[in-house]
């Protein structure tokens, strides 16, 4: 499992949050990491394998058997993947970049996010028109990520190159479920709030206690996914063995 919660997903909940930092802390990194942390030992409670929540669906993959390996791709000219069935709840694309050239100074990479909701589609009708998800130009080696709200059938990455020299990237591209991401803003709300509290029952314990139970409410409408045969592949909740839906 990985936390993607920052500040800016605070901010969404409670935009006047980061004026309460002070200037002994730069960020909410603290407070977000132990609320993931707490949200990982709930589910441990609840008898569910840490290890087989949120497997990634893999943007890049090509292939019948379940993957093995998160794929990555080395790539010197624009290109787009193959499609991908999209899966209800995957609603975070992660692409990390391991290799970049710009030797040149001119070179510039685009990678996009693109659905598609065409009808009738199968192996040799795939999707013809799609529409941008997300998008994002890549600068430095690391890690670009954005939750998107609309969902679509089908997906696929789309990298656009251009510039004088030879220019190469090496990324993966994945989709991640974004149930957790809700419990962890709730709960570390209420553990910020519950810091700022001064008296019993003031406007920040009140605050606190209102996050506590949003951040319970998360948890008990939260449905996701558990990959019981570590195949990596989110099969239908009733596949005996699969990736199951669990509430």
């Amino acid at each position: 499992m990985r936390n993607f919660v920052t500040d800016e997903d605070l901010r969404k909940f409670f935009p006047r949050i980061t004026e309460f930092l002070g200037s002994q802390r730069v960020d909410f990194g603290w407070q977000t990491a132990e609320a993931f942390q707490q949200t990982v030992d709930s589910m441990r409670v609840r008898g569910i394998e840490v290890r087989q929540l949120m497997r990634p669906l893999d943007l890049l993959y090509v292939g019948d058997d379940p993957p093995e390996t998160i794929t990555s791709v080395v790539k010197t000219t624009t290109w787009q993947s193959e499609c991908l069935v999209g899966t209800d709840g995957f609603n975070r694309v992660v692409v990390d970049v391991s290799a970049l050239v710009t030797t040149a100074g001119t070179e510039v990479y685009v990678v996009e996010l693109q659905g598609s909701r065409d009808l009738n589609v199968d192996e040799s009708n795939p999707p013809t028109n799609w529409t941008t998800v997300w998008k994002a130009q890549v600068k430095r080696l690391g890690q670009l990520t954005s939750q998107f709200a609309d969902e679509y059938p089908y997906y696929r990455i789309s990298i656009t190159i251009t510039g004088a020299g030879s220019p190469s990237i090496t990324f993966t591209a994945l989709l991640y479920e974004t149930w957790i991401e809700r419990a962890v803003i709730h709960k570390s709300l209420s553990m910020i709030f519950a810091d700022f509290s001064k008296v019993k029952d003031d406007i920040w314990e009140r605050r606190s206690d209102k996050e506590e139970q949003e951040y319970d409410n998360a948890l008990q409408m939260a449905q996701f996914y558990v990959d019981r045969n570590n195949d990596n592949l989110p099969d239908s909740s009733g596949e005996e063995g699969g990736m199951e839906a669990w509430r």
